[in-house]
């Protein structure tokens, strides 16, 4: 799990990121993302009903996010503010499966070498 100055937790920031931000298609998951002008990229994880009617697959989905964006947050350019959507395609898909996808969603966005 991120350190908590790391997380977008505000309904004001989200709402922000969802007005004002670029937009990225990937395969299993959807990236939203603003410069925010901190020395730190912050991330947030919207699963909702659509993608299971289970609170564990849901929270596991989140884990499994969360940890993909940890292993590629120290290589992102600039400093951002980042939302990861997912899709109904996610469940079931392996770990390295879903790095892939964030890794190119990142690359889309060009946020990412």
């Amino acid at each position: 799990m991120f350190a908590k100055a790391k997380r977008l937790k505000k309904t004001a920031d989200f709402k922000k990121i969802f007005r004002d931000g670029k937009f990225v298609r990937g395969d299993f998951s959807d990236l939203r993302f603003l410069p925010n002008g901190l020395p730190i990229c912050r991330f947030g994880f919207i699963t909702g009903l659509g993608v299971s009617k289970k609170a564990t697959i849901r929270n596991k989905i989140r884990r499994q996010l969360s940890e993909a964006a940890k292993i590629l947050a120290s290589s992102i350019i600039k400093s951002f503010d980042i939302l990861i959507i997912t899709k109904a395609k996610i469940v079931g898909k392996t770990q390295k499966e879903i790095l892939k996808d964030v890794e190119s969603s990142f690359k889309k966005a060009k946020i990412y070498p």
